[in-house]
């Protein structure tokens, strides 16, 4: 017979179940087996507990802005300047150019001793107009950027990177451009041996024969001197496209900066 007040374990069917025991040490939830009131460790950031890090210092990252502040203005400035010289060589192109065809359309119907004052067999122009076509591109679109940049730089800067593919092909493309017409220009003159272009044509010893009998209608030595210019001022403007891929050094650098400066301003914004 059981004996009142005493606990022989669960009966069959019983809900009920024996009391829990307290333990004899209470322990801290936040770190195992280590008793309360005992010296707690110490948690300590390494980087990979999701609590980021600073690369830099207060001083390291201040100096970081100042550079990316520098790079910005140094890219401003050689993007200037590049598109100033490109704009003002492709101006002193087309105006050469412009005013040999000109002279020549106004000329080519004058006729003196059966003959007019250019190649007899009719003359090659596409060398000149090719020149010609793509120096008034090349003004129209830098003088653009200009006025873009007098009125408001984050419109040009905009403007010139709305697409960074885009960009850097239009660069490329400019540098073999010009090349390409420079060199063309240069093989159009006197094609196996044959002065029929206009540039040939006024540096030619039958020009300079014909001289004298047109000599109040078309001045050949001129015509020829500065159709040279425009040459070299043609392999000028290549040469400046390809050194204005410095422009794109100091942009790679510049991306870099801002990147570091941006990661760090995003983990630590009260920097």
């Amino acid at each position: 017979m059981a004996t009142k007040g005493a606990y022989h374990g669960p009966q069959h069917g019983s809900q009920y179940a024996p009391p829990a025991m307290a333990p004899s040490t209470a322990y801290n939830n936040g770190y195992q087996n280590v008793p309360m009131g005992q010296p707690q460790p110490q948690a300590h950031n390494n980087g990979y507990d999701g609590v980021p890090v600073s690369e830099y210092s207060d001083e390291q990252f201040d100096q970081l802005k100042k550079q990316d502040v520098k790079l910005k203005r140094q890219i401003r400035l050689l993007k200037f300047v590049s598109r100033f010289a490109t704009m003002a060589l492709s101006m002193a192109i087309m105006i050469i150019l412009a005013i040999t065809l000109h002279k020549f359309y106004s000329t080519q119907d004058v006729v003196r001793g059966g003959r007019n004052p250019w190649f007899k067999a009719g003359t090659k122009l596409w060398p000149t107009t090719m020149l010609l076509a793509v120096a008034a591109v090349g003004f129209f679109i830098n003088l653009c950027m200009m006025l873009l940049y007098l009125k408001n730089v984050k419109w040009a800067n905009y403007a010139a990177t709305t697409s960074t593919v885009f960009s850097v092909s239009t660069f490329l493309a400019q540098i073999i451009l010009w090349a390409v017409v420079a060199g063309l220009y240069r093989y159009g003159r006197d094609t196996n041996g044959i002065s029929d272009d206009i540039w040939g044509w006024t540096c030619s010893s039958g020009a300079a024969k014909i001289q004298d009998q047109f000599n109040d209608v078309v001045h050949f030595n001129q015509l020829c001197g500065i159709q040279t210019s425009s040459w070299h001022l043609s392999v000028a403007t290549a040469v400046v496209e390809v050194l204005a891929a410095v422009v794109w050094i100091f942009i790679i650098r510049r991306m870099m900066h801002k990147k570091k400066v941006q990661r760090e301003t995003t983990a630590f914004p009260m920097k």
